[in-house]
This record gives C-alpha cells, structure tokens and sequence, in this order.
C-alpha cells in the first residue's frame, strides 16, 4: 500500500517537473560466478547478479537490494529532478550517478564483473543492510574485487574534484590580463558555458583572460561525453525502481572578476574676471597621460568645457594642457592624480588665466616752470572695436590705473584742469603681459580758448602755484640755467677786460 501511494506521489511529481516516459524491461543473462548476499533482521538472502535491460537493449541497476523485479512495462522515467522520487537523499542519489557512469562500461570496463561491481556498490549505497560477495549461491563471504572497487572508487572522488580557482573571486586592474594556474590539474575537463563577454583561452592547465575591462563571473562546468543524456530513474509502484547510467548531472560553477577601475573628469574654466574682446578660448587643447607617458585620451574647448574619462585602470596620472587659445598664458603646470579605491572618481578644475596687464597714468600740470600734480583728470578706454570699456580717473598724486586683459585700446582724455590743453589720444597694446604700460602726461597751459574742452574747476592761483606737499620741486628750466649761466660768464669777462 505504501509503494501504491508513493508511487502516485512521484507519478505526480513527475508529471510537474519532467518529462514523462512509459517504458519497458526485462531480465537478461545471469553472471556466472558472481554472487551476493544480503543479511537483514537476522535472514539471509542471496541471489546471482543478473543483468536488467531496458527495451532499447541498454543496461540498468536496480535501486532497492533483493526488491522483486517484475519483466514488462509500466515503468515511468526522467532524466533531471529526480532526487525526491527516490526516497533517497542527494548524496546517495549523486553517488549512484557517478558509480552508473564510472563503472560498467566506462572506457576499458566493458567486462561482466564490472556490472556487478557497480551493482554491489548501489546496493551499499542505499541500504545499511549487511551485503557482501559470496564464493558460490548463498557461500561464504569473501572479499572480492577490492583492487577494481578502489580504482573506481578513485574515479569518482577524482570527480569532484575542482579546478582550485573556481568559486572564487579575483580583483584584477581594468585592462590587465589575468592567468590562473589550476593546481588541482584537471582544468581539461571542464568547459566554459555560454557567450561571456572575456577573450579567454586555455592552455594546459592554465586559464587566461586578456584585457579584462568589466566586473562579471565565467560559469564553468564538468564535461561528461560517454552518453548522449544524463541517468534516468525509472518508477513502478509494483516493481524494483530502476536507474539507468548517462551523463552525471553537474554543478555550474563560477569564477567571480571584480574590476577596479576609476576615472578622471576636467572642468574647463575661462578667465572672465578681466575684460578682452580680443581673446579666443577655442583651440584650449589638454592630454591625459599614464606613467609610461602615453597620450590615453585629448580634450579641447571646441568639443565641451567639461570631460569625463573613460574608465581608467588603478594607478596614476597626469593631465597637461597642449594648447592653449589666443591671449591665453600657457599653463606649464602638471596636473597628476592617482586613482585608487578610495579615490575612484577623480575631479581636476583646470582654470585658464588671461594675459593681463596694467595700464598706469601719471598726470601733471604745468604753469611756466611750475608742475603740481592734476587729480581728478578722467580718460576714457576703448577697446580696437571703439567699445567704452570705464574710465580712469586720477588720484591728488596724479595717478589713475586700470587692468586689461589681452587686446589693443586707446584712451581719450575728457575731464582735465581748467584752461589746459588735454593730451593727445593715445594707444596701447596688452600682447605678453610684461611690458610697462606707465604714461606720463604733462597739461600746459592753453595759449588761446580755441578748444572747448569740459573742464574742472581751477582751485589753483594764477599768480602763484605752489606744489602739493608729495608734489614736485619748483625748479628753473634747464634752458634758464644756462641763459643765467652765460650772462655770469659775460660779466666776469666784462670785469676782467676793464682791470685789463
């Protein structure tokens, strides 16, 4: 009653989890020689092994020690998830497996004994009853194939064994190269499945990776060729359950390569905080380099201001600019960053400076030889384009100032001291940003009122201009001097020509 409704059970579960076959078998020759008893609760039962086809001729074992075996069909059987029809755990279920496929049959072991070997071994495998060879029909024990049981024995522990890098994880740098030695040397019978995005290849029993340029995992798995499917288990509520050798179902197994890598991103910056039209931030070109000074990669502002690298292996960098725009200093500088794990993303601002200078006024006003300097005298600043760009007014010493960048100007006096001339327009060039853009202007009083020029108040007296306490010495002019000097020569002559 129990076997009827296990059977309805695995019928059942057959039919959800696999597909479904009603077959047939029978019995064949018996095995002369070779015998086998079985000792439970204290009775003794013996039998010669006999061979069990199934109906396309091909062998199988029975699952259950001295179960009656009933020739016909009714069997149903699958070929995958079968390890809860059984009633026997998977440990068992994977050991039959292996002892199906590397026992009778396997390569060299197409000898009768051999089958019975393999039979002996299911039956120790899923019974704790006493089972043991005999001499004869229900003779005496005897230890019997013990050299052949430890070679096969050999081949299955040999079975799991794996190769000694799987089920691991690897940290490999972005676009290096990975080889792995399998010191367990059996990496030959293992395969690699599906389409994996790695060029790999195998060599003996190393595997290499080459140019590994993501994180991933590479399944690998035991290779069985000796059958064209996988074991069978075969189900009859009325007879001996059956198991048919195939291909051993196998694990995958997986080798886990974990990328480190980073990257670099550029900021751009242009120089906005002094005035050019002149300037022209296209052709800014910057190279980014490894240690062994190659060029990996170019940016320049014709593109975008901001840039961000490709991924980038581990280690260190630099950035340099190759090219810089018009009216732009060249920055010499070497920008270098290492990338690590903890600096994987890595943010350099490249700020570009302008050629700049100064221009610097000094302005005076004289009144026959007497100087003082003019404060509040204006000049307006034009760019080449005649745009008004501001003014520079100058101080009670006379000093005015204004920062350029790169470009050409002129200036234009238009506020100066009542009753003077204003200089004339003037112009000036910002090229290298170290000339000496310094003026010194010099107003002297009008001979006519023919200019009408806006003009400031005089505060000055016209009968007398004394200089401010940081002004100028009042000084005879040179020409003065010397018109004094010859009138002393002339009168010392004229007194000696007298007493002559």
């Amino acid at each position: 009653m129990k076997k009827i409704l296990g059977g309805l059970i695995m019928v059942f579960f057959l039919l959800m989890v696999g597909e479904v076959k009603a077959l047939s078998f029978k019995e064949g020759e018996f095995l002369n020689g070779e015998y086998i008893n079985k000792v439970k609760d204290g009775k003794t039962y013996y039998m010669t092994v006999q061979y069990i086809y199934r109906d396309d001729g091909k062998v199988v074992y029975c699952l259950e020690p001295f179960a009656n075996f009933i020739t016909g069909n009714g069997y149903i059987g699958y070929n995958f998830n079968y390890d809860g029809v059984t009633g026997l755990s998977k440990e068992q279920v994977r050991r039959i497996e292996l002892l199906s496929y590397y026992g009778f049959n396997y390569h060299n072991r197409s000898d009768s004994k051999w089958y019975a070997i393999t039979q002996y071994l299911i039956w120790k495998t899923v019974s704790n009853d006493d089972i043991y060879f005999t001499d004869k029909l229900n003779g005496k024990r005897i230890n019997k194939y013990e050299t052949e049981i430890k070679e096969l024995e050999q081949d299955i522990a040999n079975n799991e064994i794996k190769p000694s890098f799987v089920g691991q994880e690897v940290t490999v740098n972005y676009g290096d190269d990975v080889n792995l030695e399998d010191t367990n040397k059996n990496l030959n019978d293992y395969q690699v499945l599906g389409k994996i995005n790695y060029n790999y290849q195998k060599e003996g029993n190393t595997f290499k990776i080459s140019n590994v340029m993501q994180s991933g995992r590479i399944a690998f798995k035991r290779q069985h060729t000796l059958y064209n499917s996988n074991s069978f288990v075969y189900i009859n509520s009325n007879s001996q359950n059956l198991f048919a050798p195939g291909n051993p179902r196998e694990a995958e197994l997986y080798l886990k390569l974990n990328v480190t890598a980073g990257d670099v991103e550029l900021k751009i910056k242009d120089d906005d905080s002094v005035y050019s039209i002149a300037k022209d931030f296209s052709n800014t070109c910057y190279g980014l380099y490894n240690l062994q000074n190659e060029l990996l990669d170019k940016v320049c502002t014709e593109q975008s201001l901001n840039y961000k690298s490709n991924l980038l292996k581990y280690g260190v960098y630099y950035v340099k600019q190759l090219s810089v725009g018009k009216g732009y200093e060249k920055d010499e500088k070497i920008y270098s960053f290492e990338i690590n794990s903890r600096n994987e993303h890595i943010v350099l601002e490249l700020q570009n400076k302008l050629i700049r200078n100064t221009i610097k006024i000094n302005k005076k006003y004289c009144k026959k030889d007497v100087c003082s300097f003019e404060k509040n005298a204006k000049f307006n600043i034009f760019d080449e384009k005649d745009n008004l760009i501001g003014s520079i007014e100058t101080d009670a010493n006379g000093n005015g100032a204004m920062e350029l960048g790169y470009g050409k100007y002129y200036g234009v006096q238009i506020l100066g001291k009542e009753g003077y001339q204003y200089v004339d327009d003037f112009e000036f060039a910002i090229i290298n940003g170290k000339d000496q853009l310094k003026y010194e202007f010099i107003d002297n009083l009008k001979l006519s009122d023919d200019k009408n020029n806006e003009t400031v108040e005089d505060d000055t007296n016209d009968l007398e201009m004394l200089p401010p306490e940081t002004g100028i010495d009042n000084v005879p002019s040179l020409k003065k001097i010397i018109i004094n000097f010859l009138h002393e020569i002339i009168n010392f002559m004229t007194i000696l020509w007298k007493k002559w």
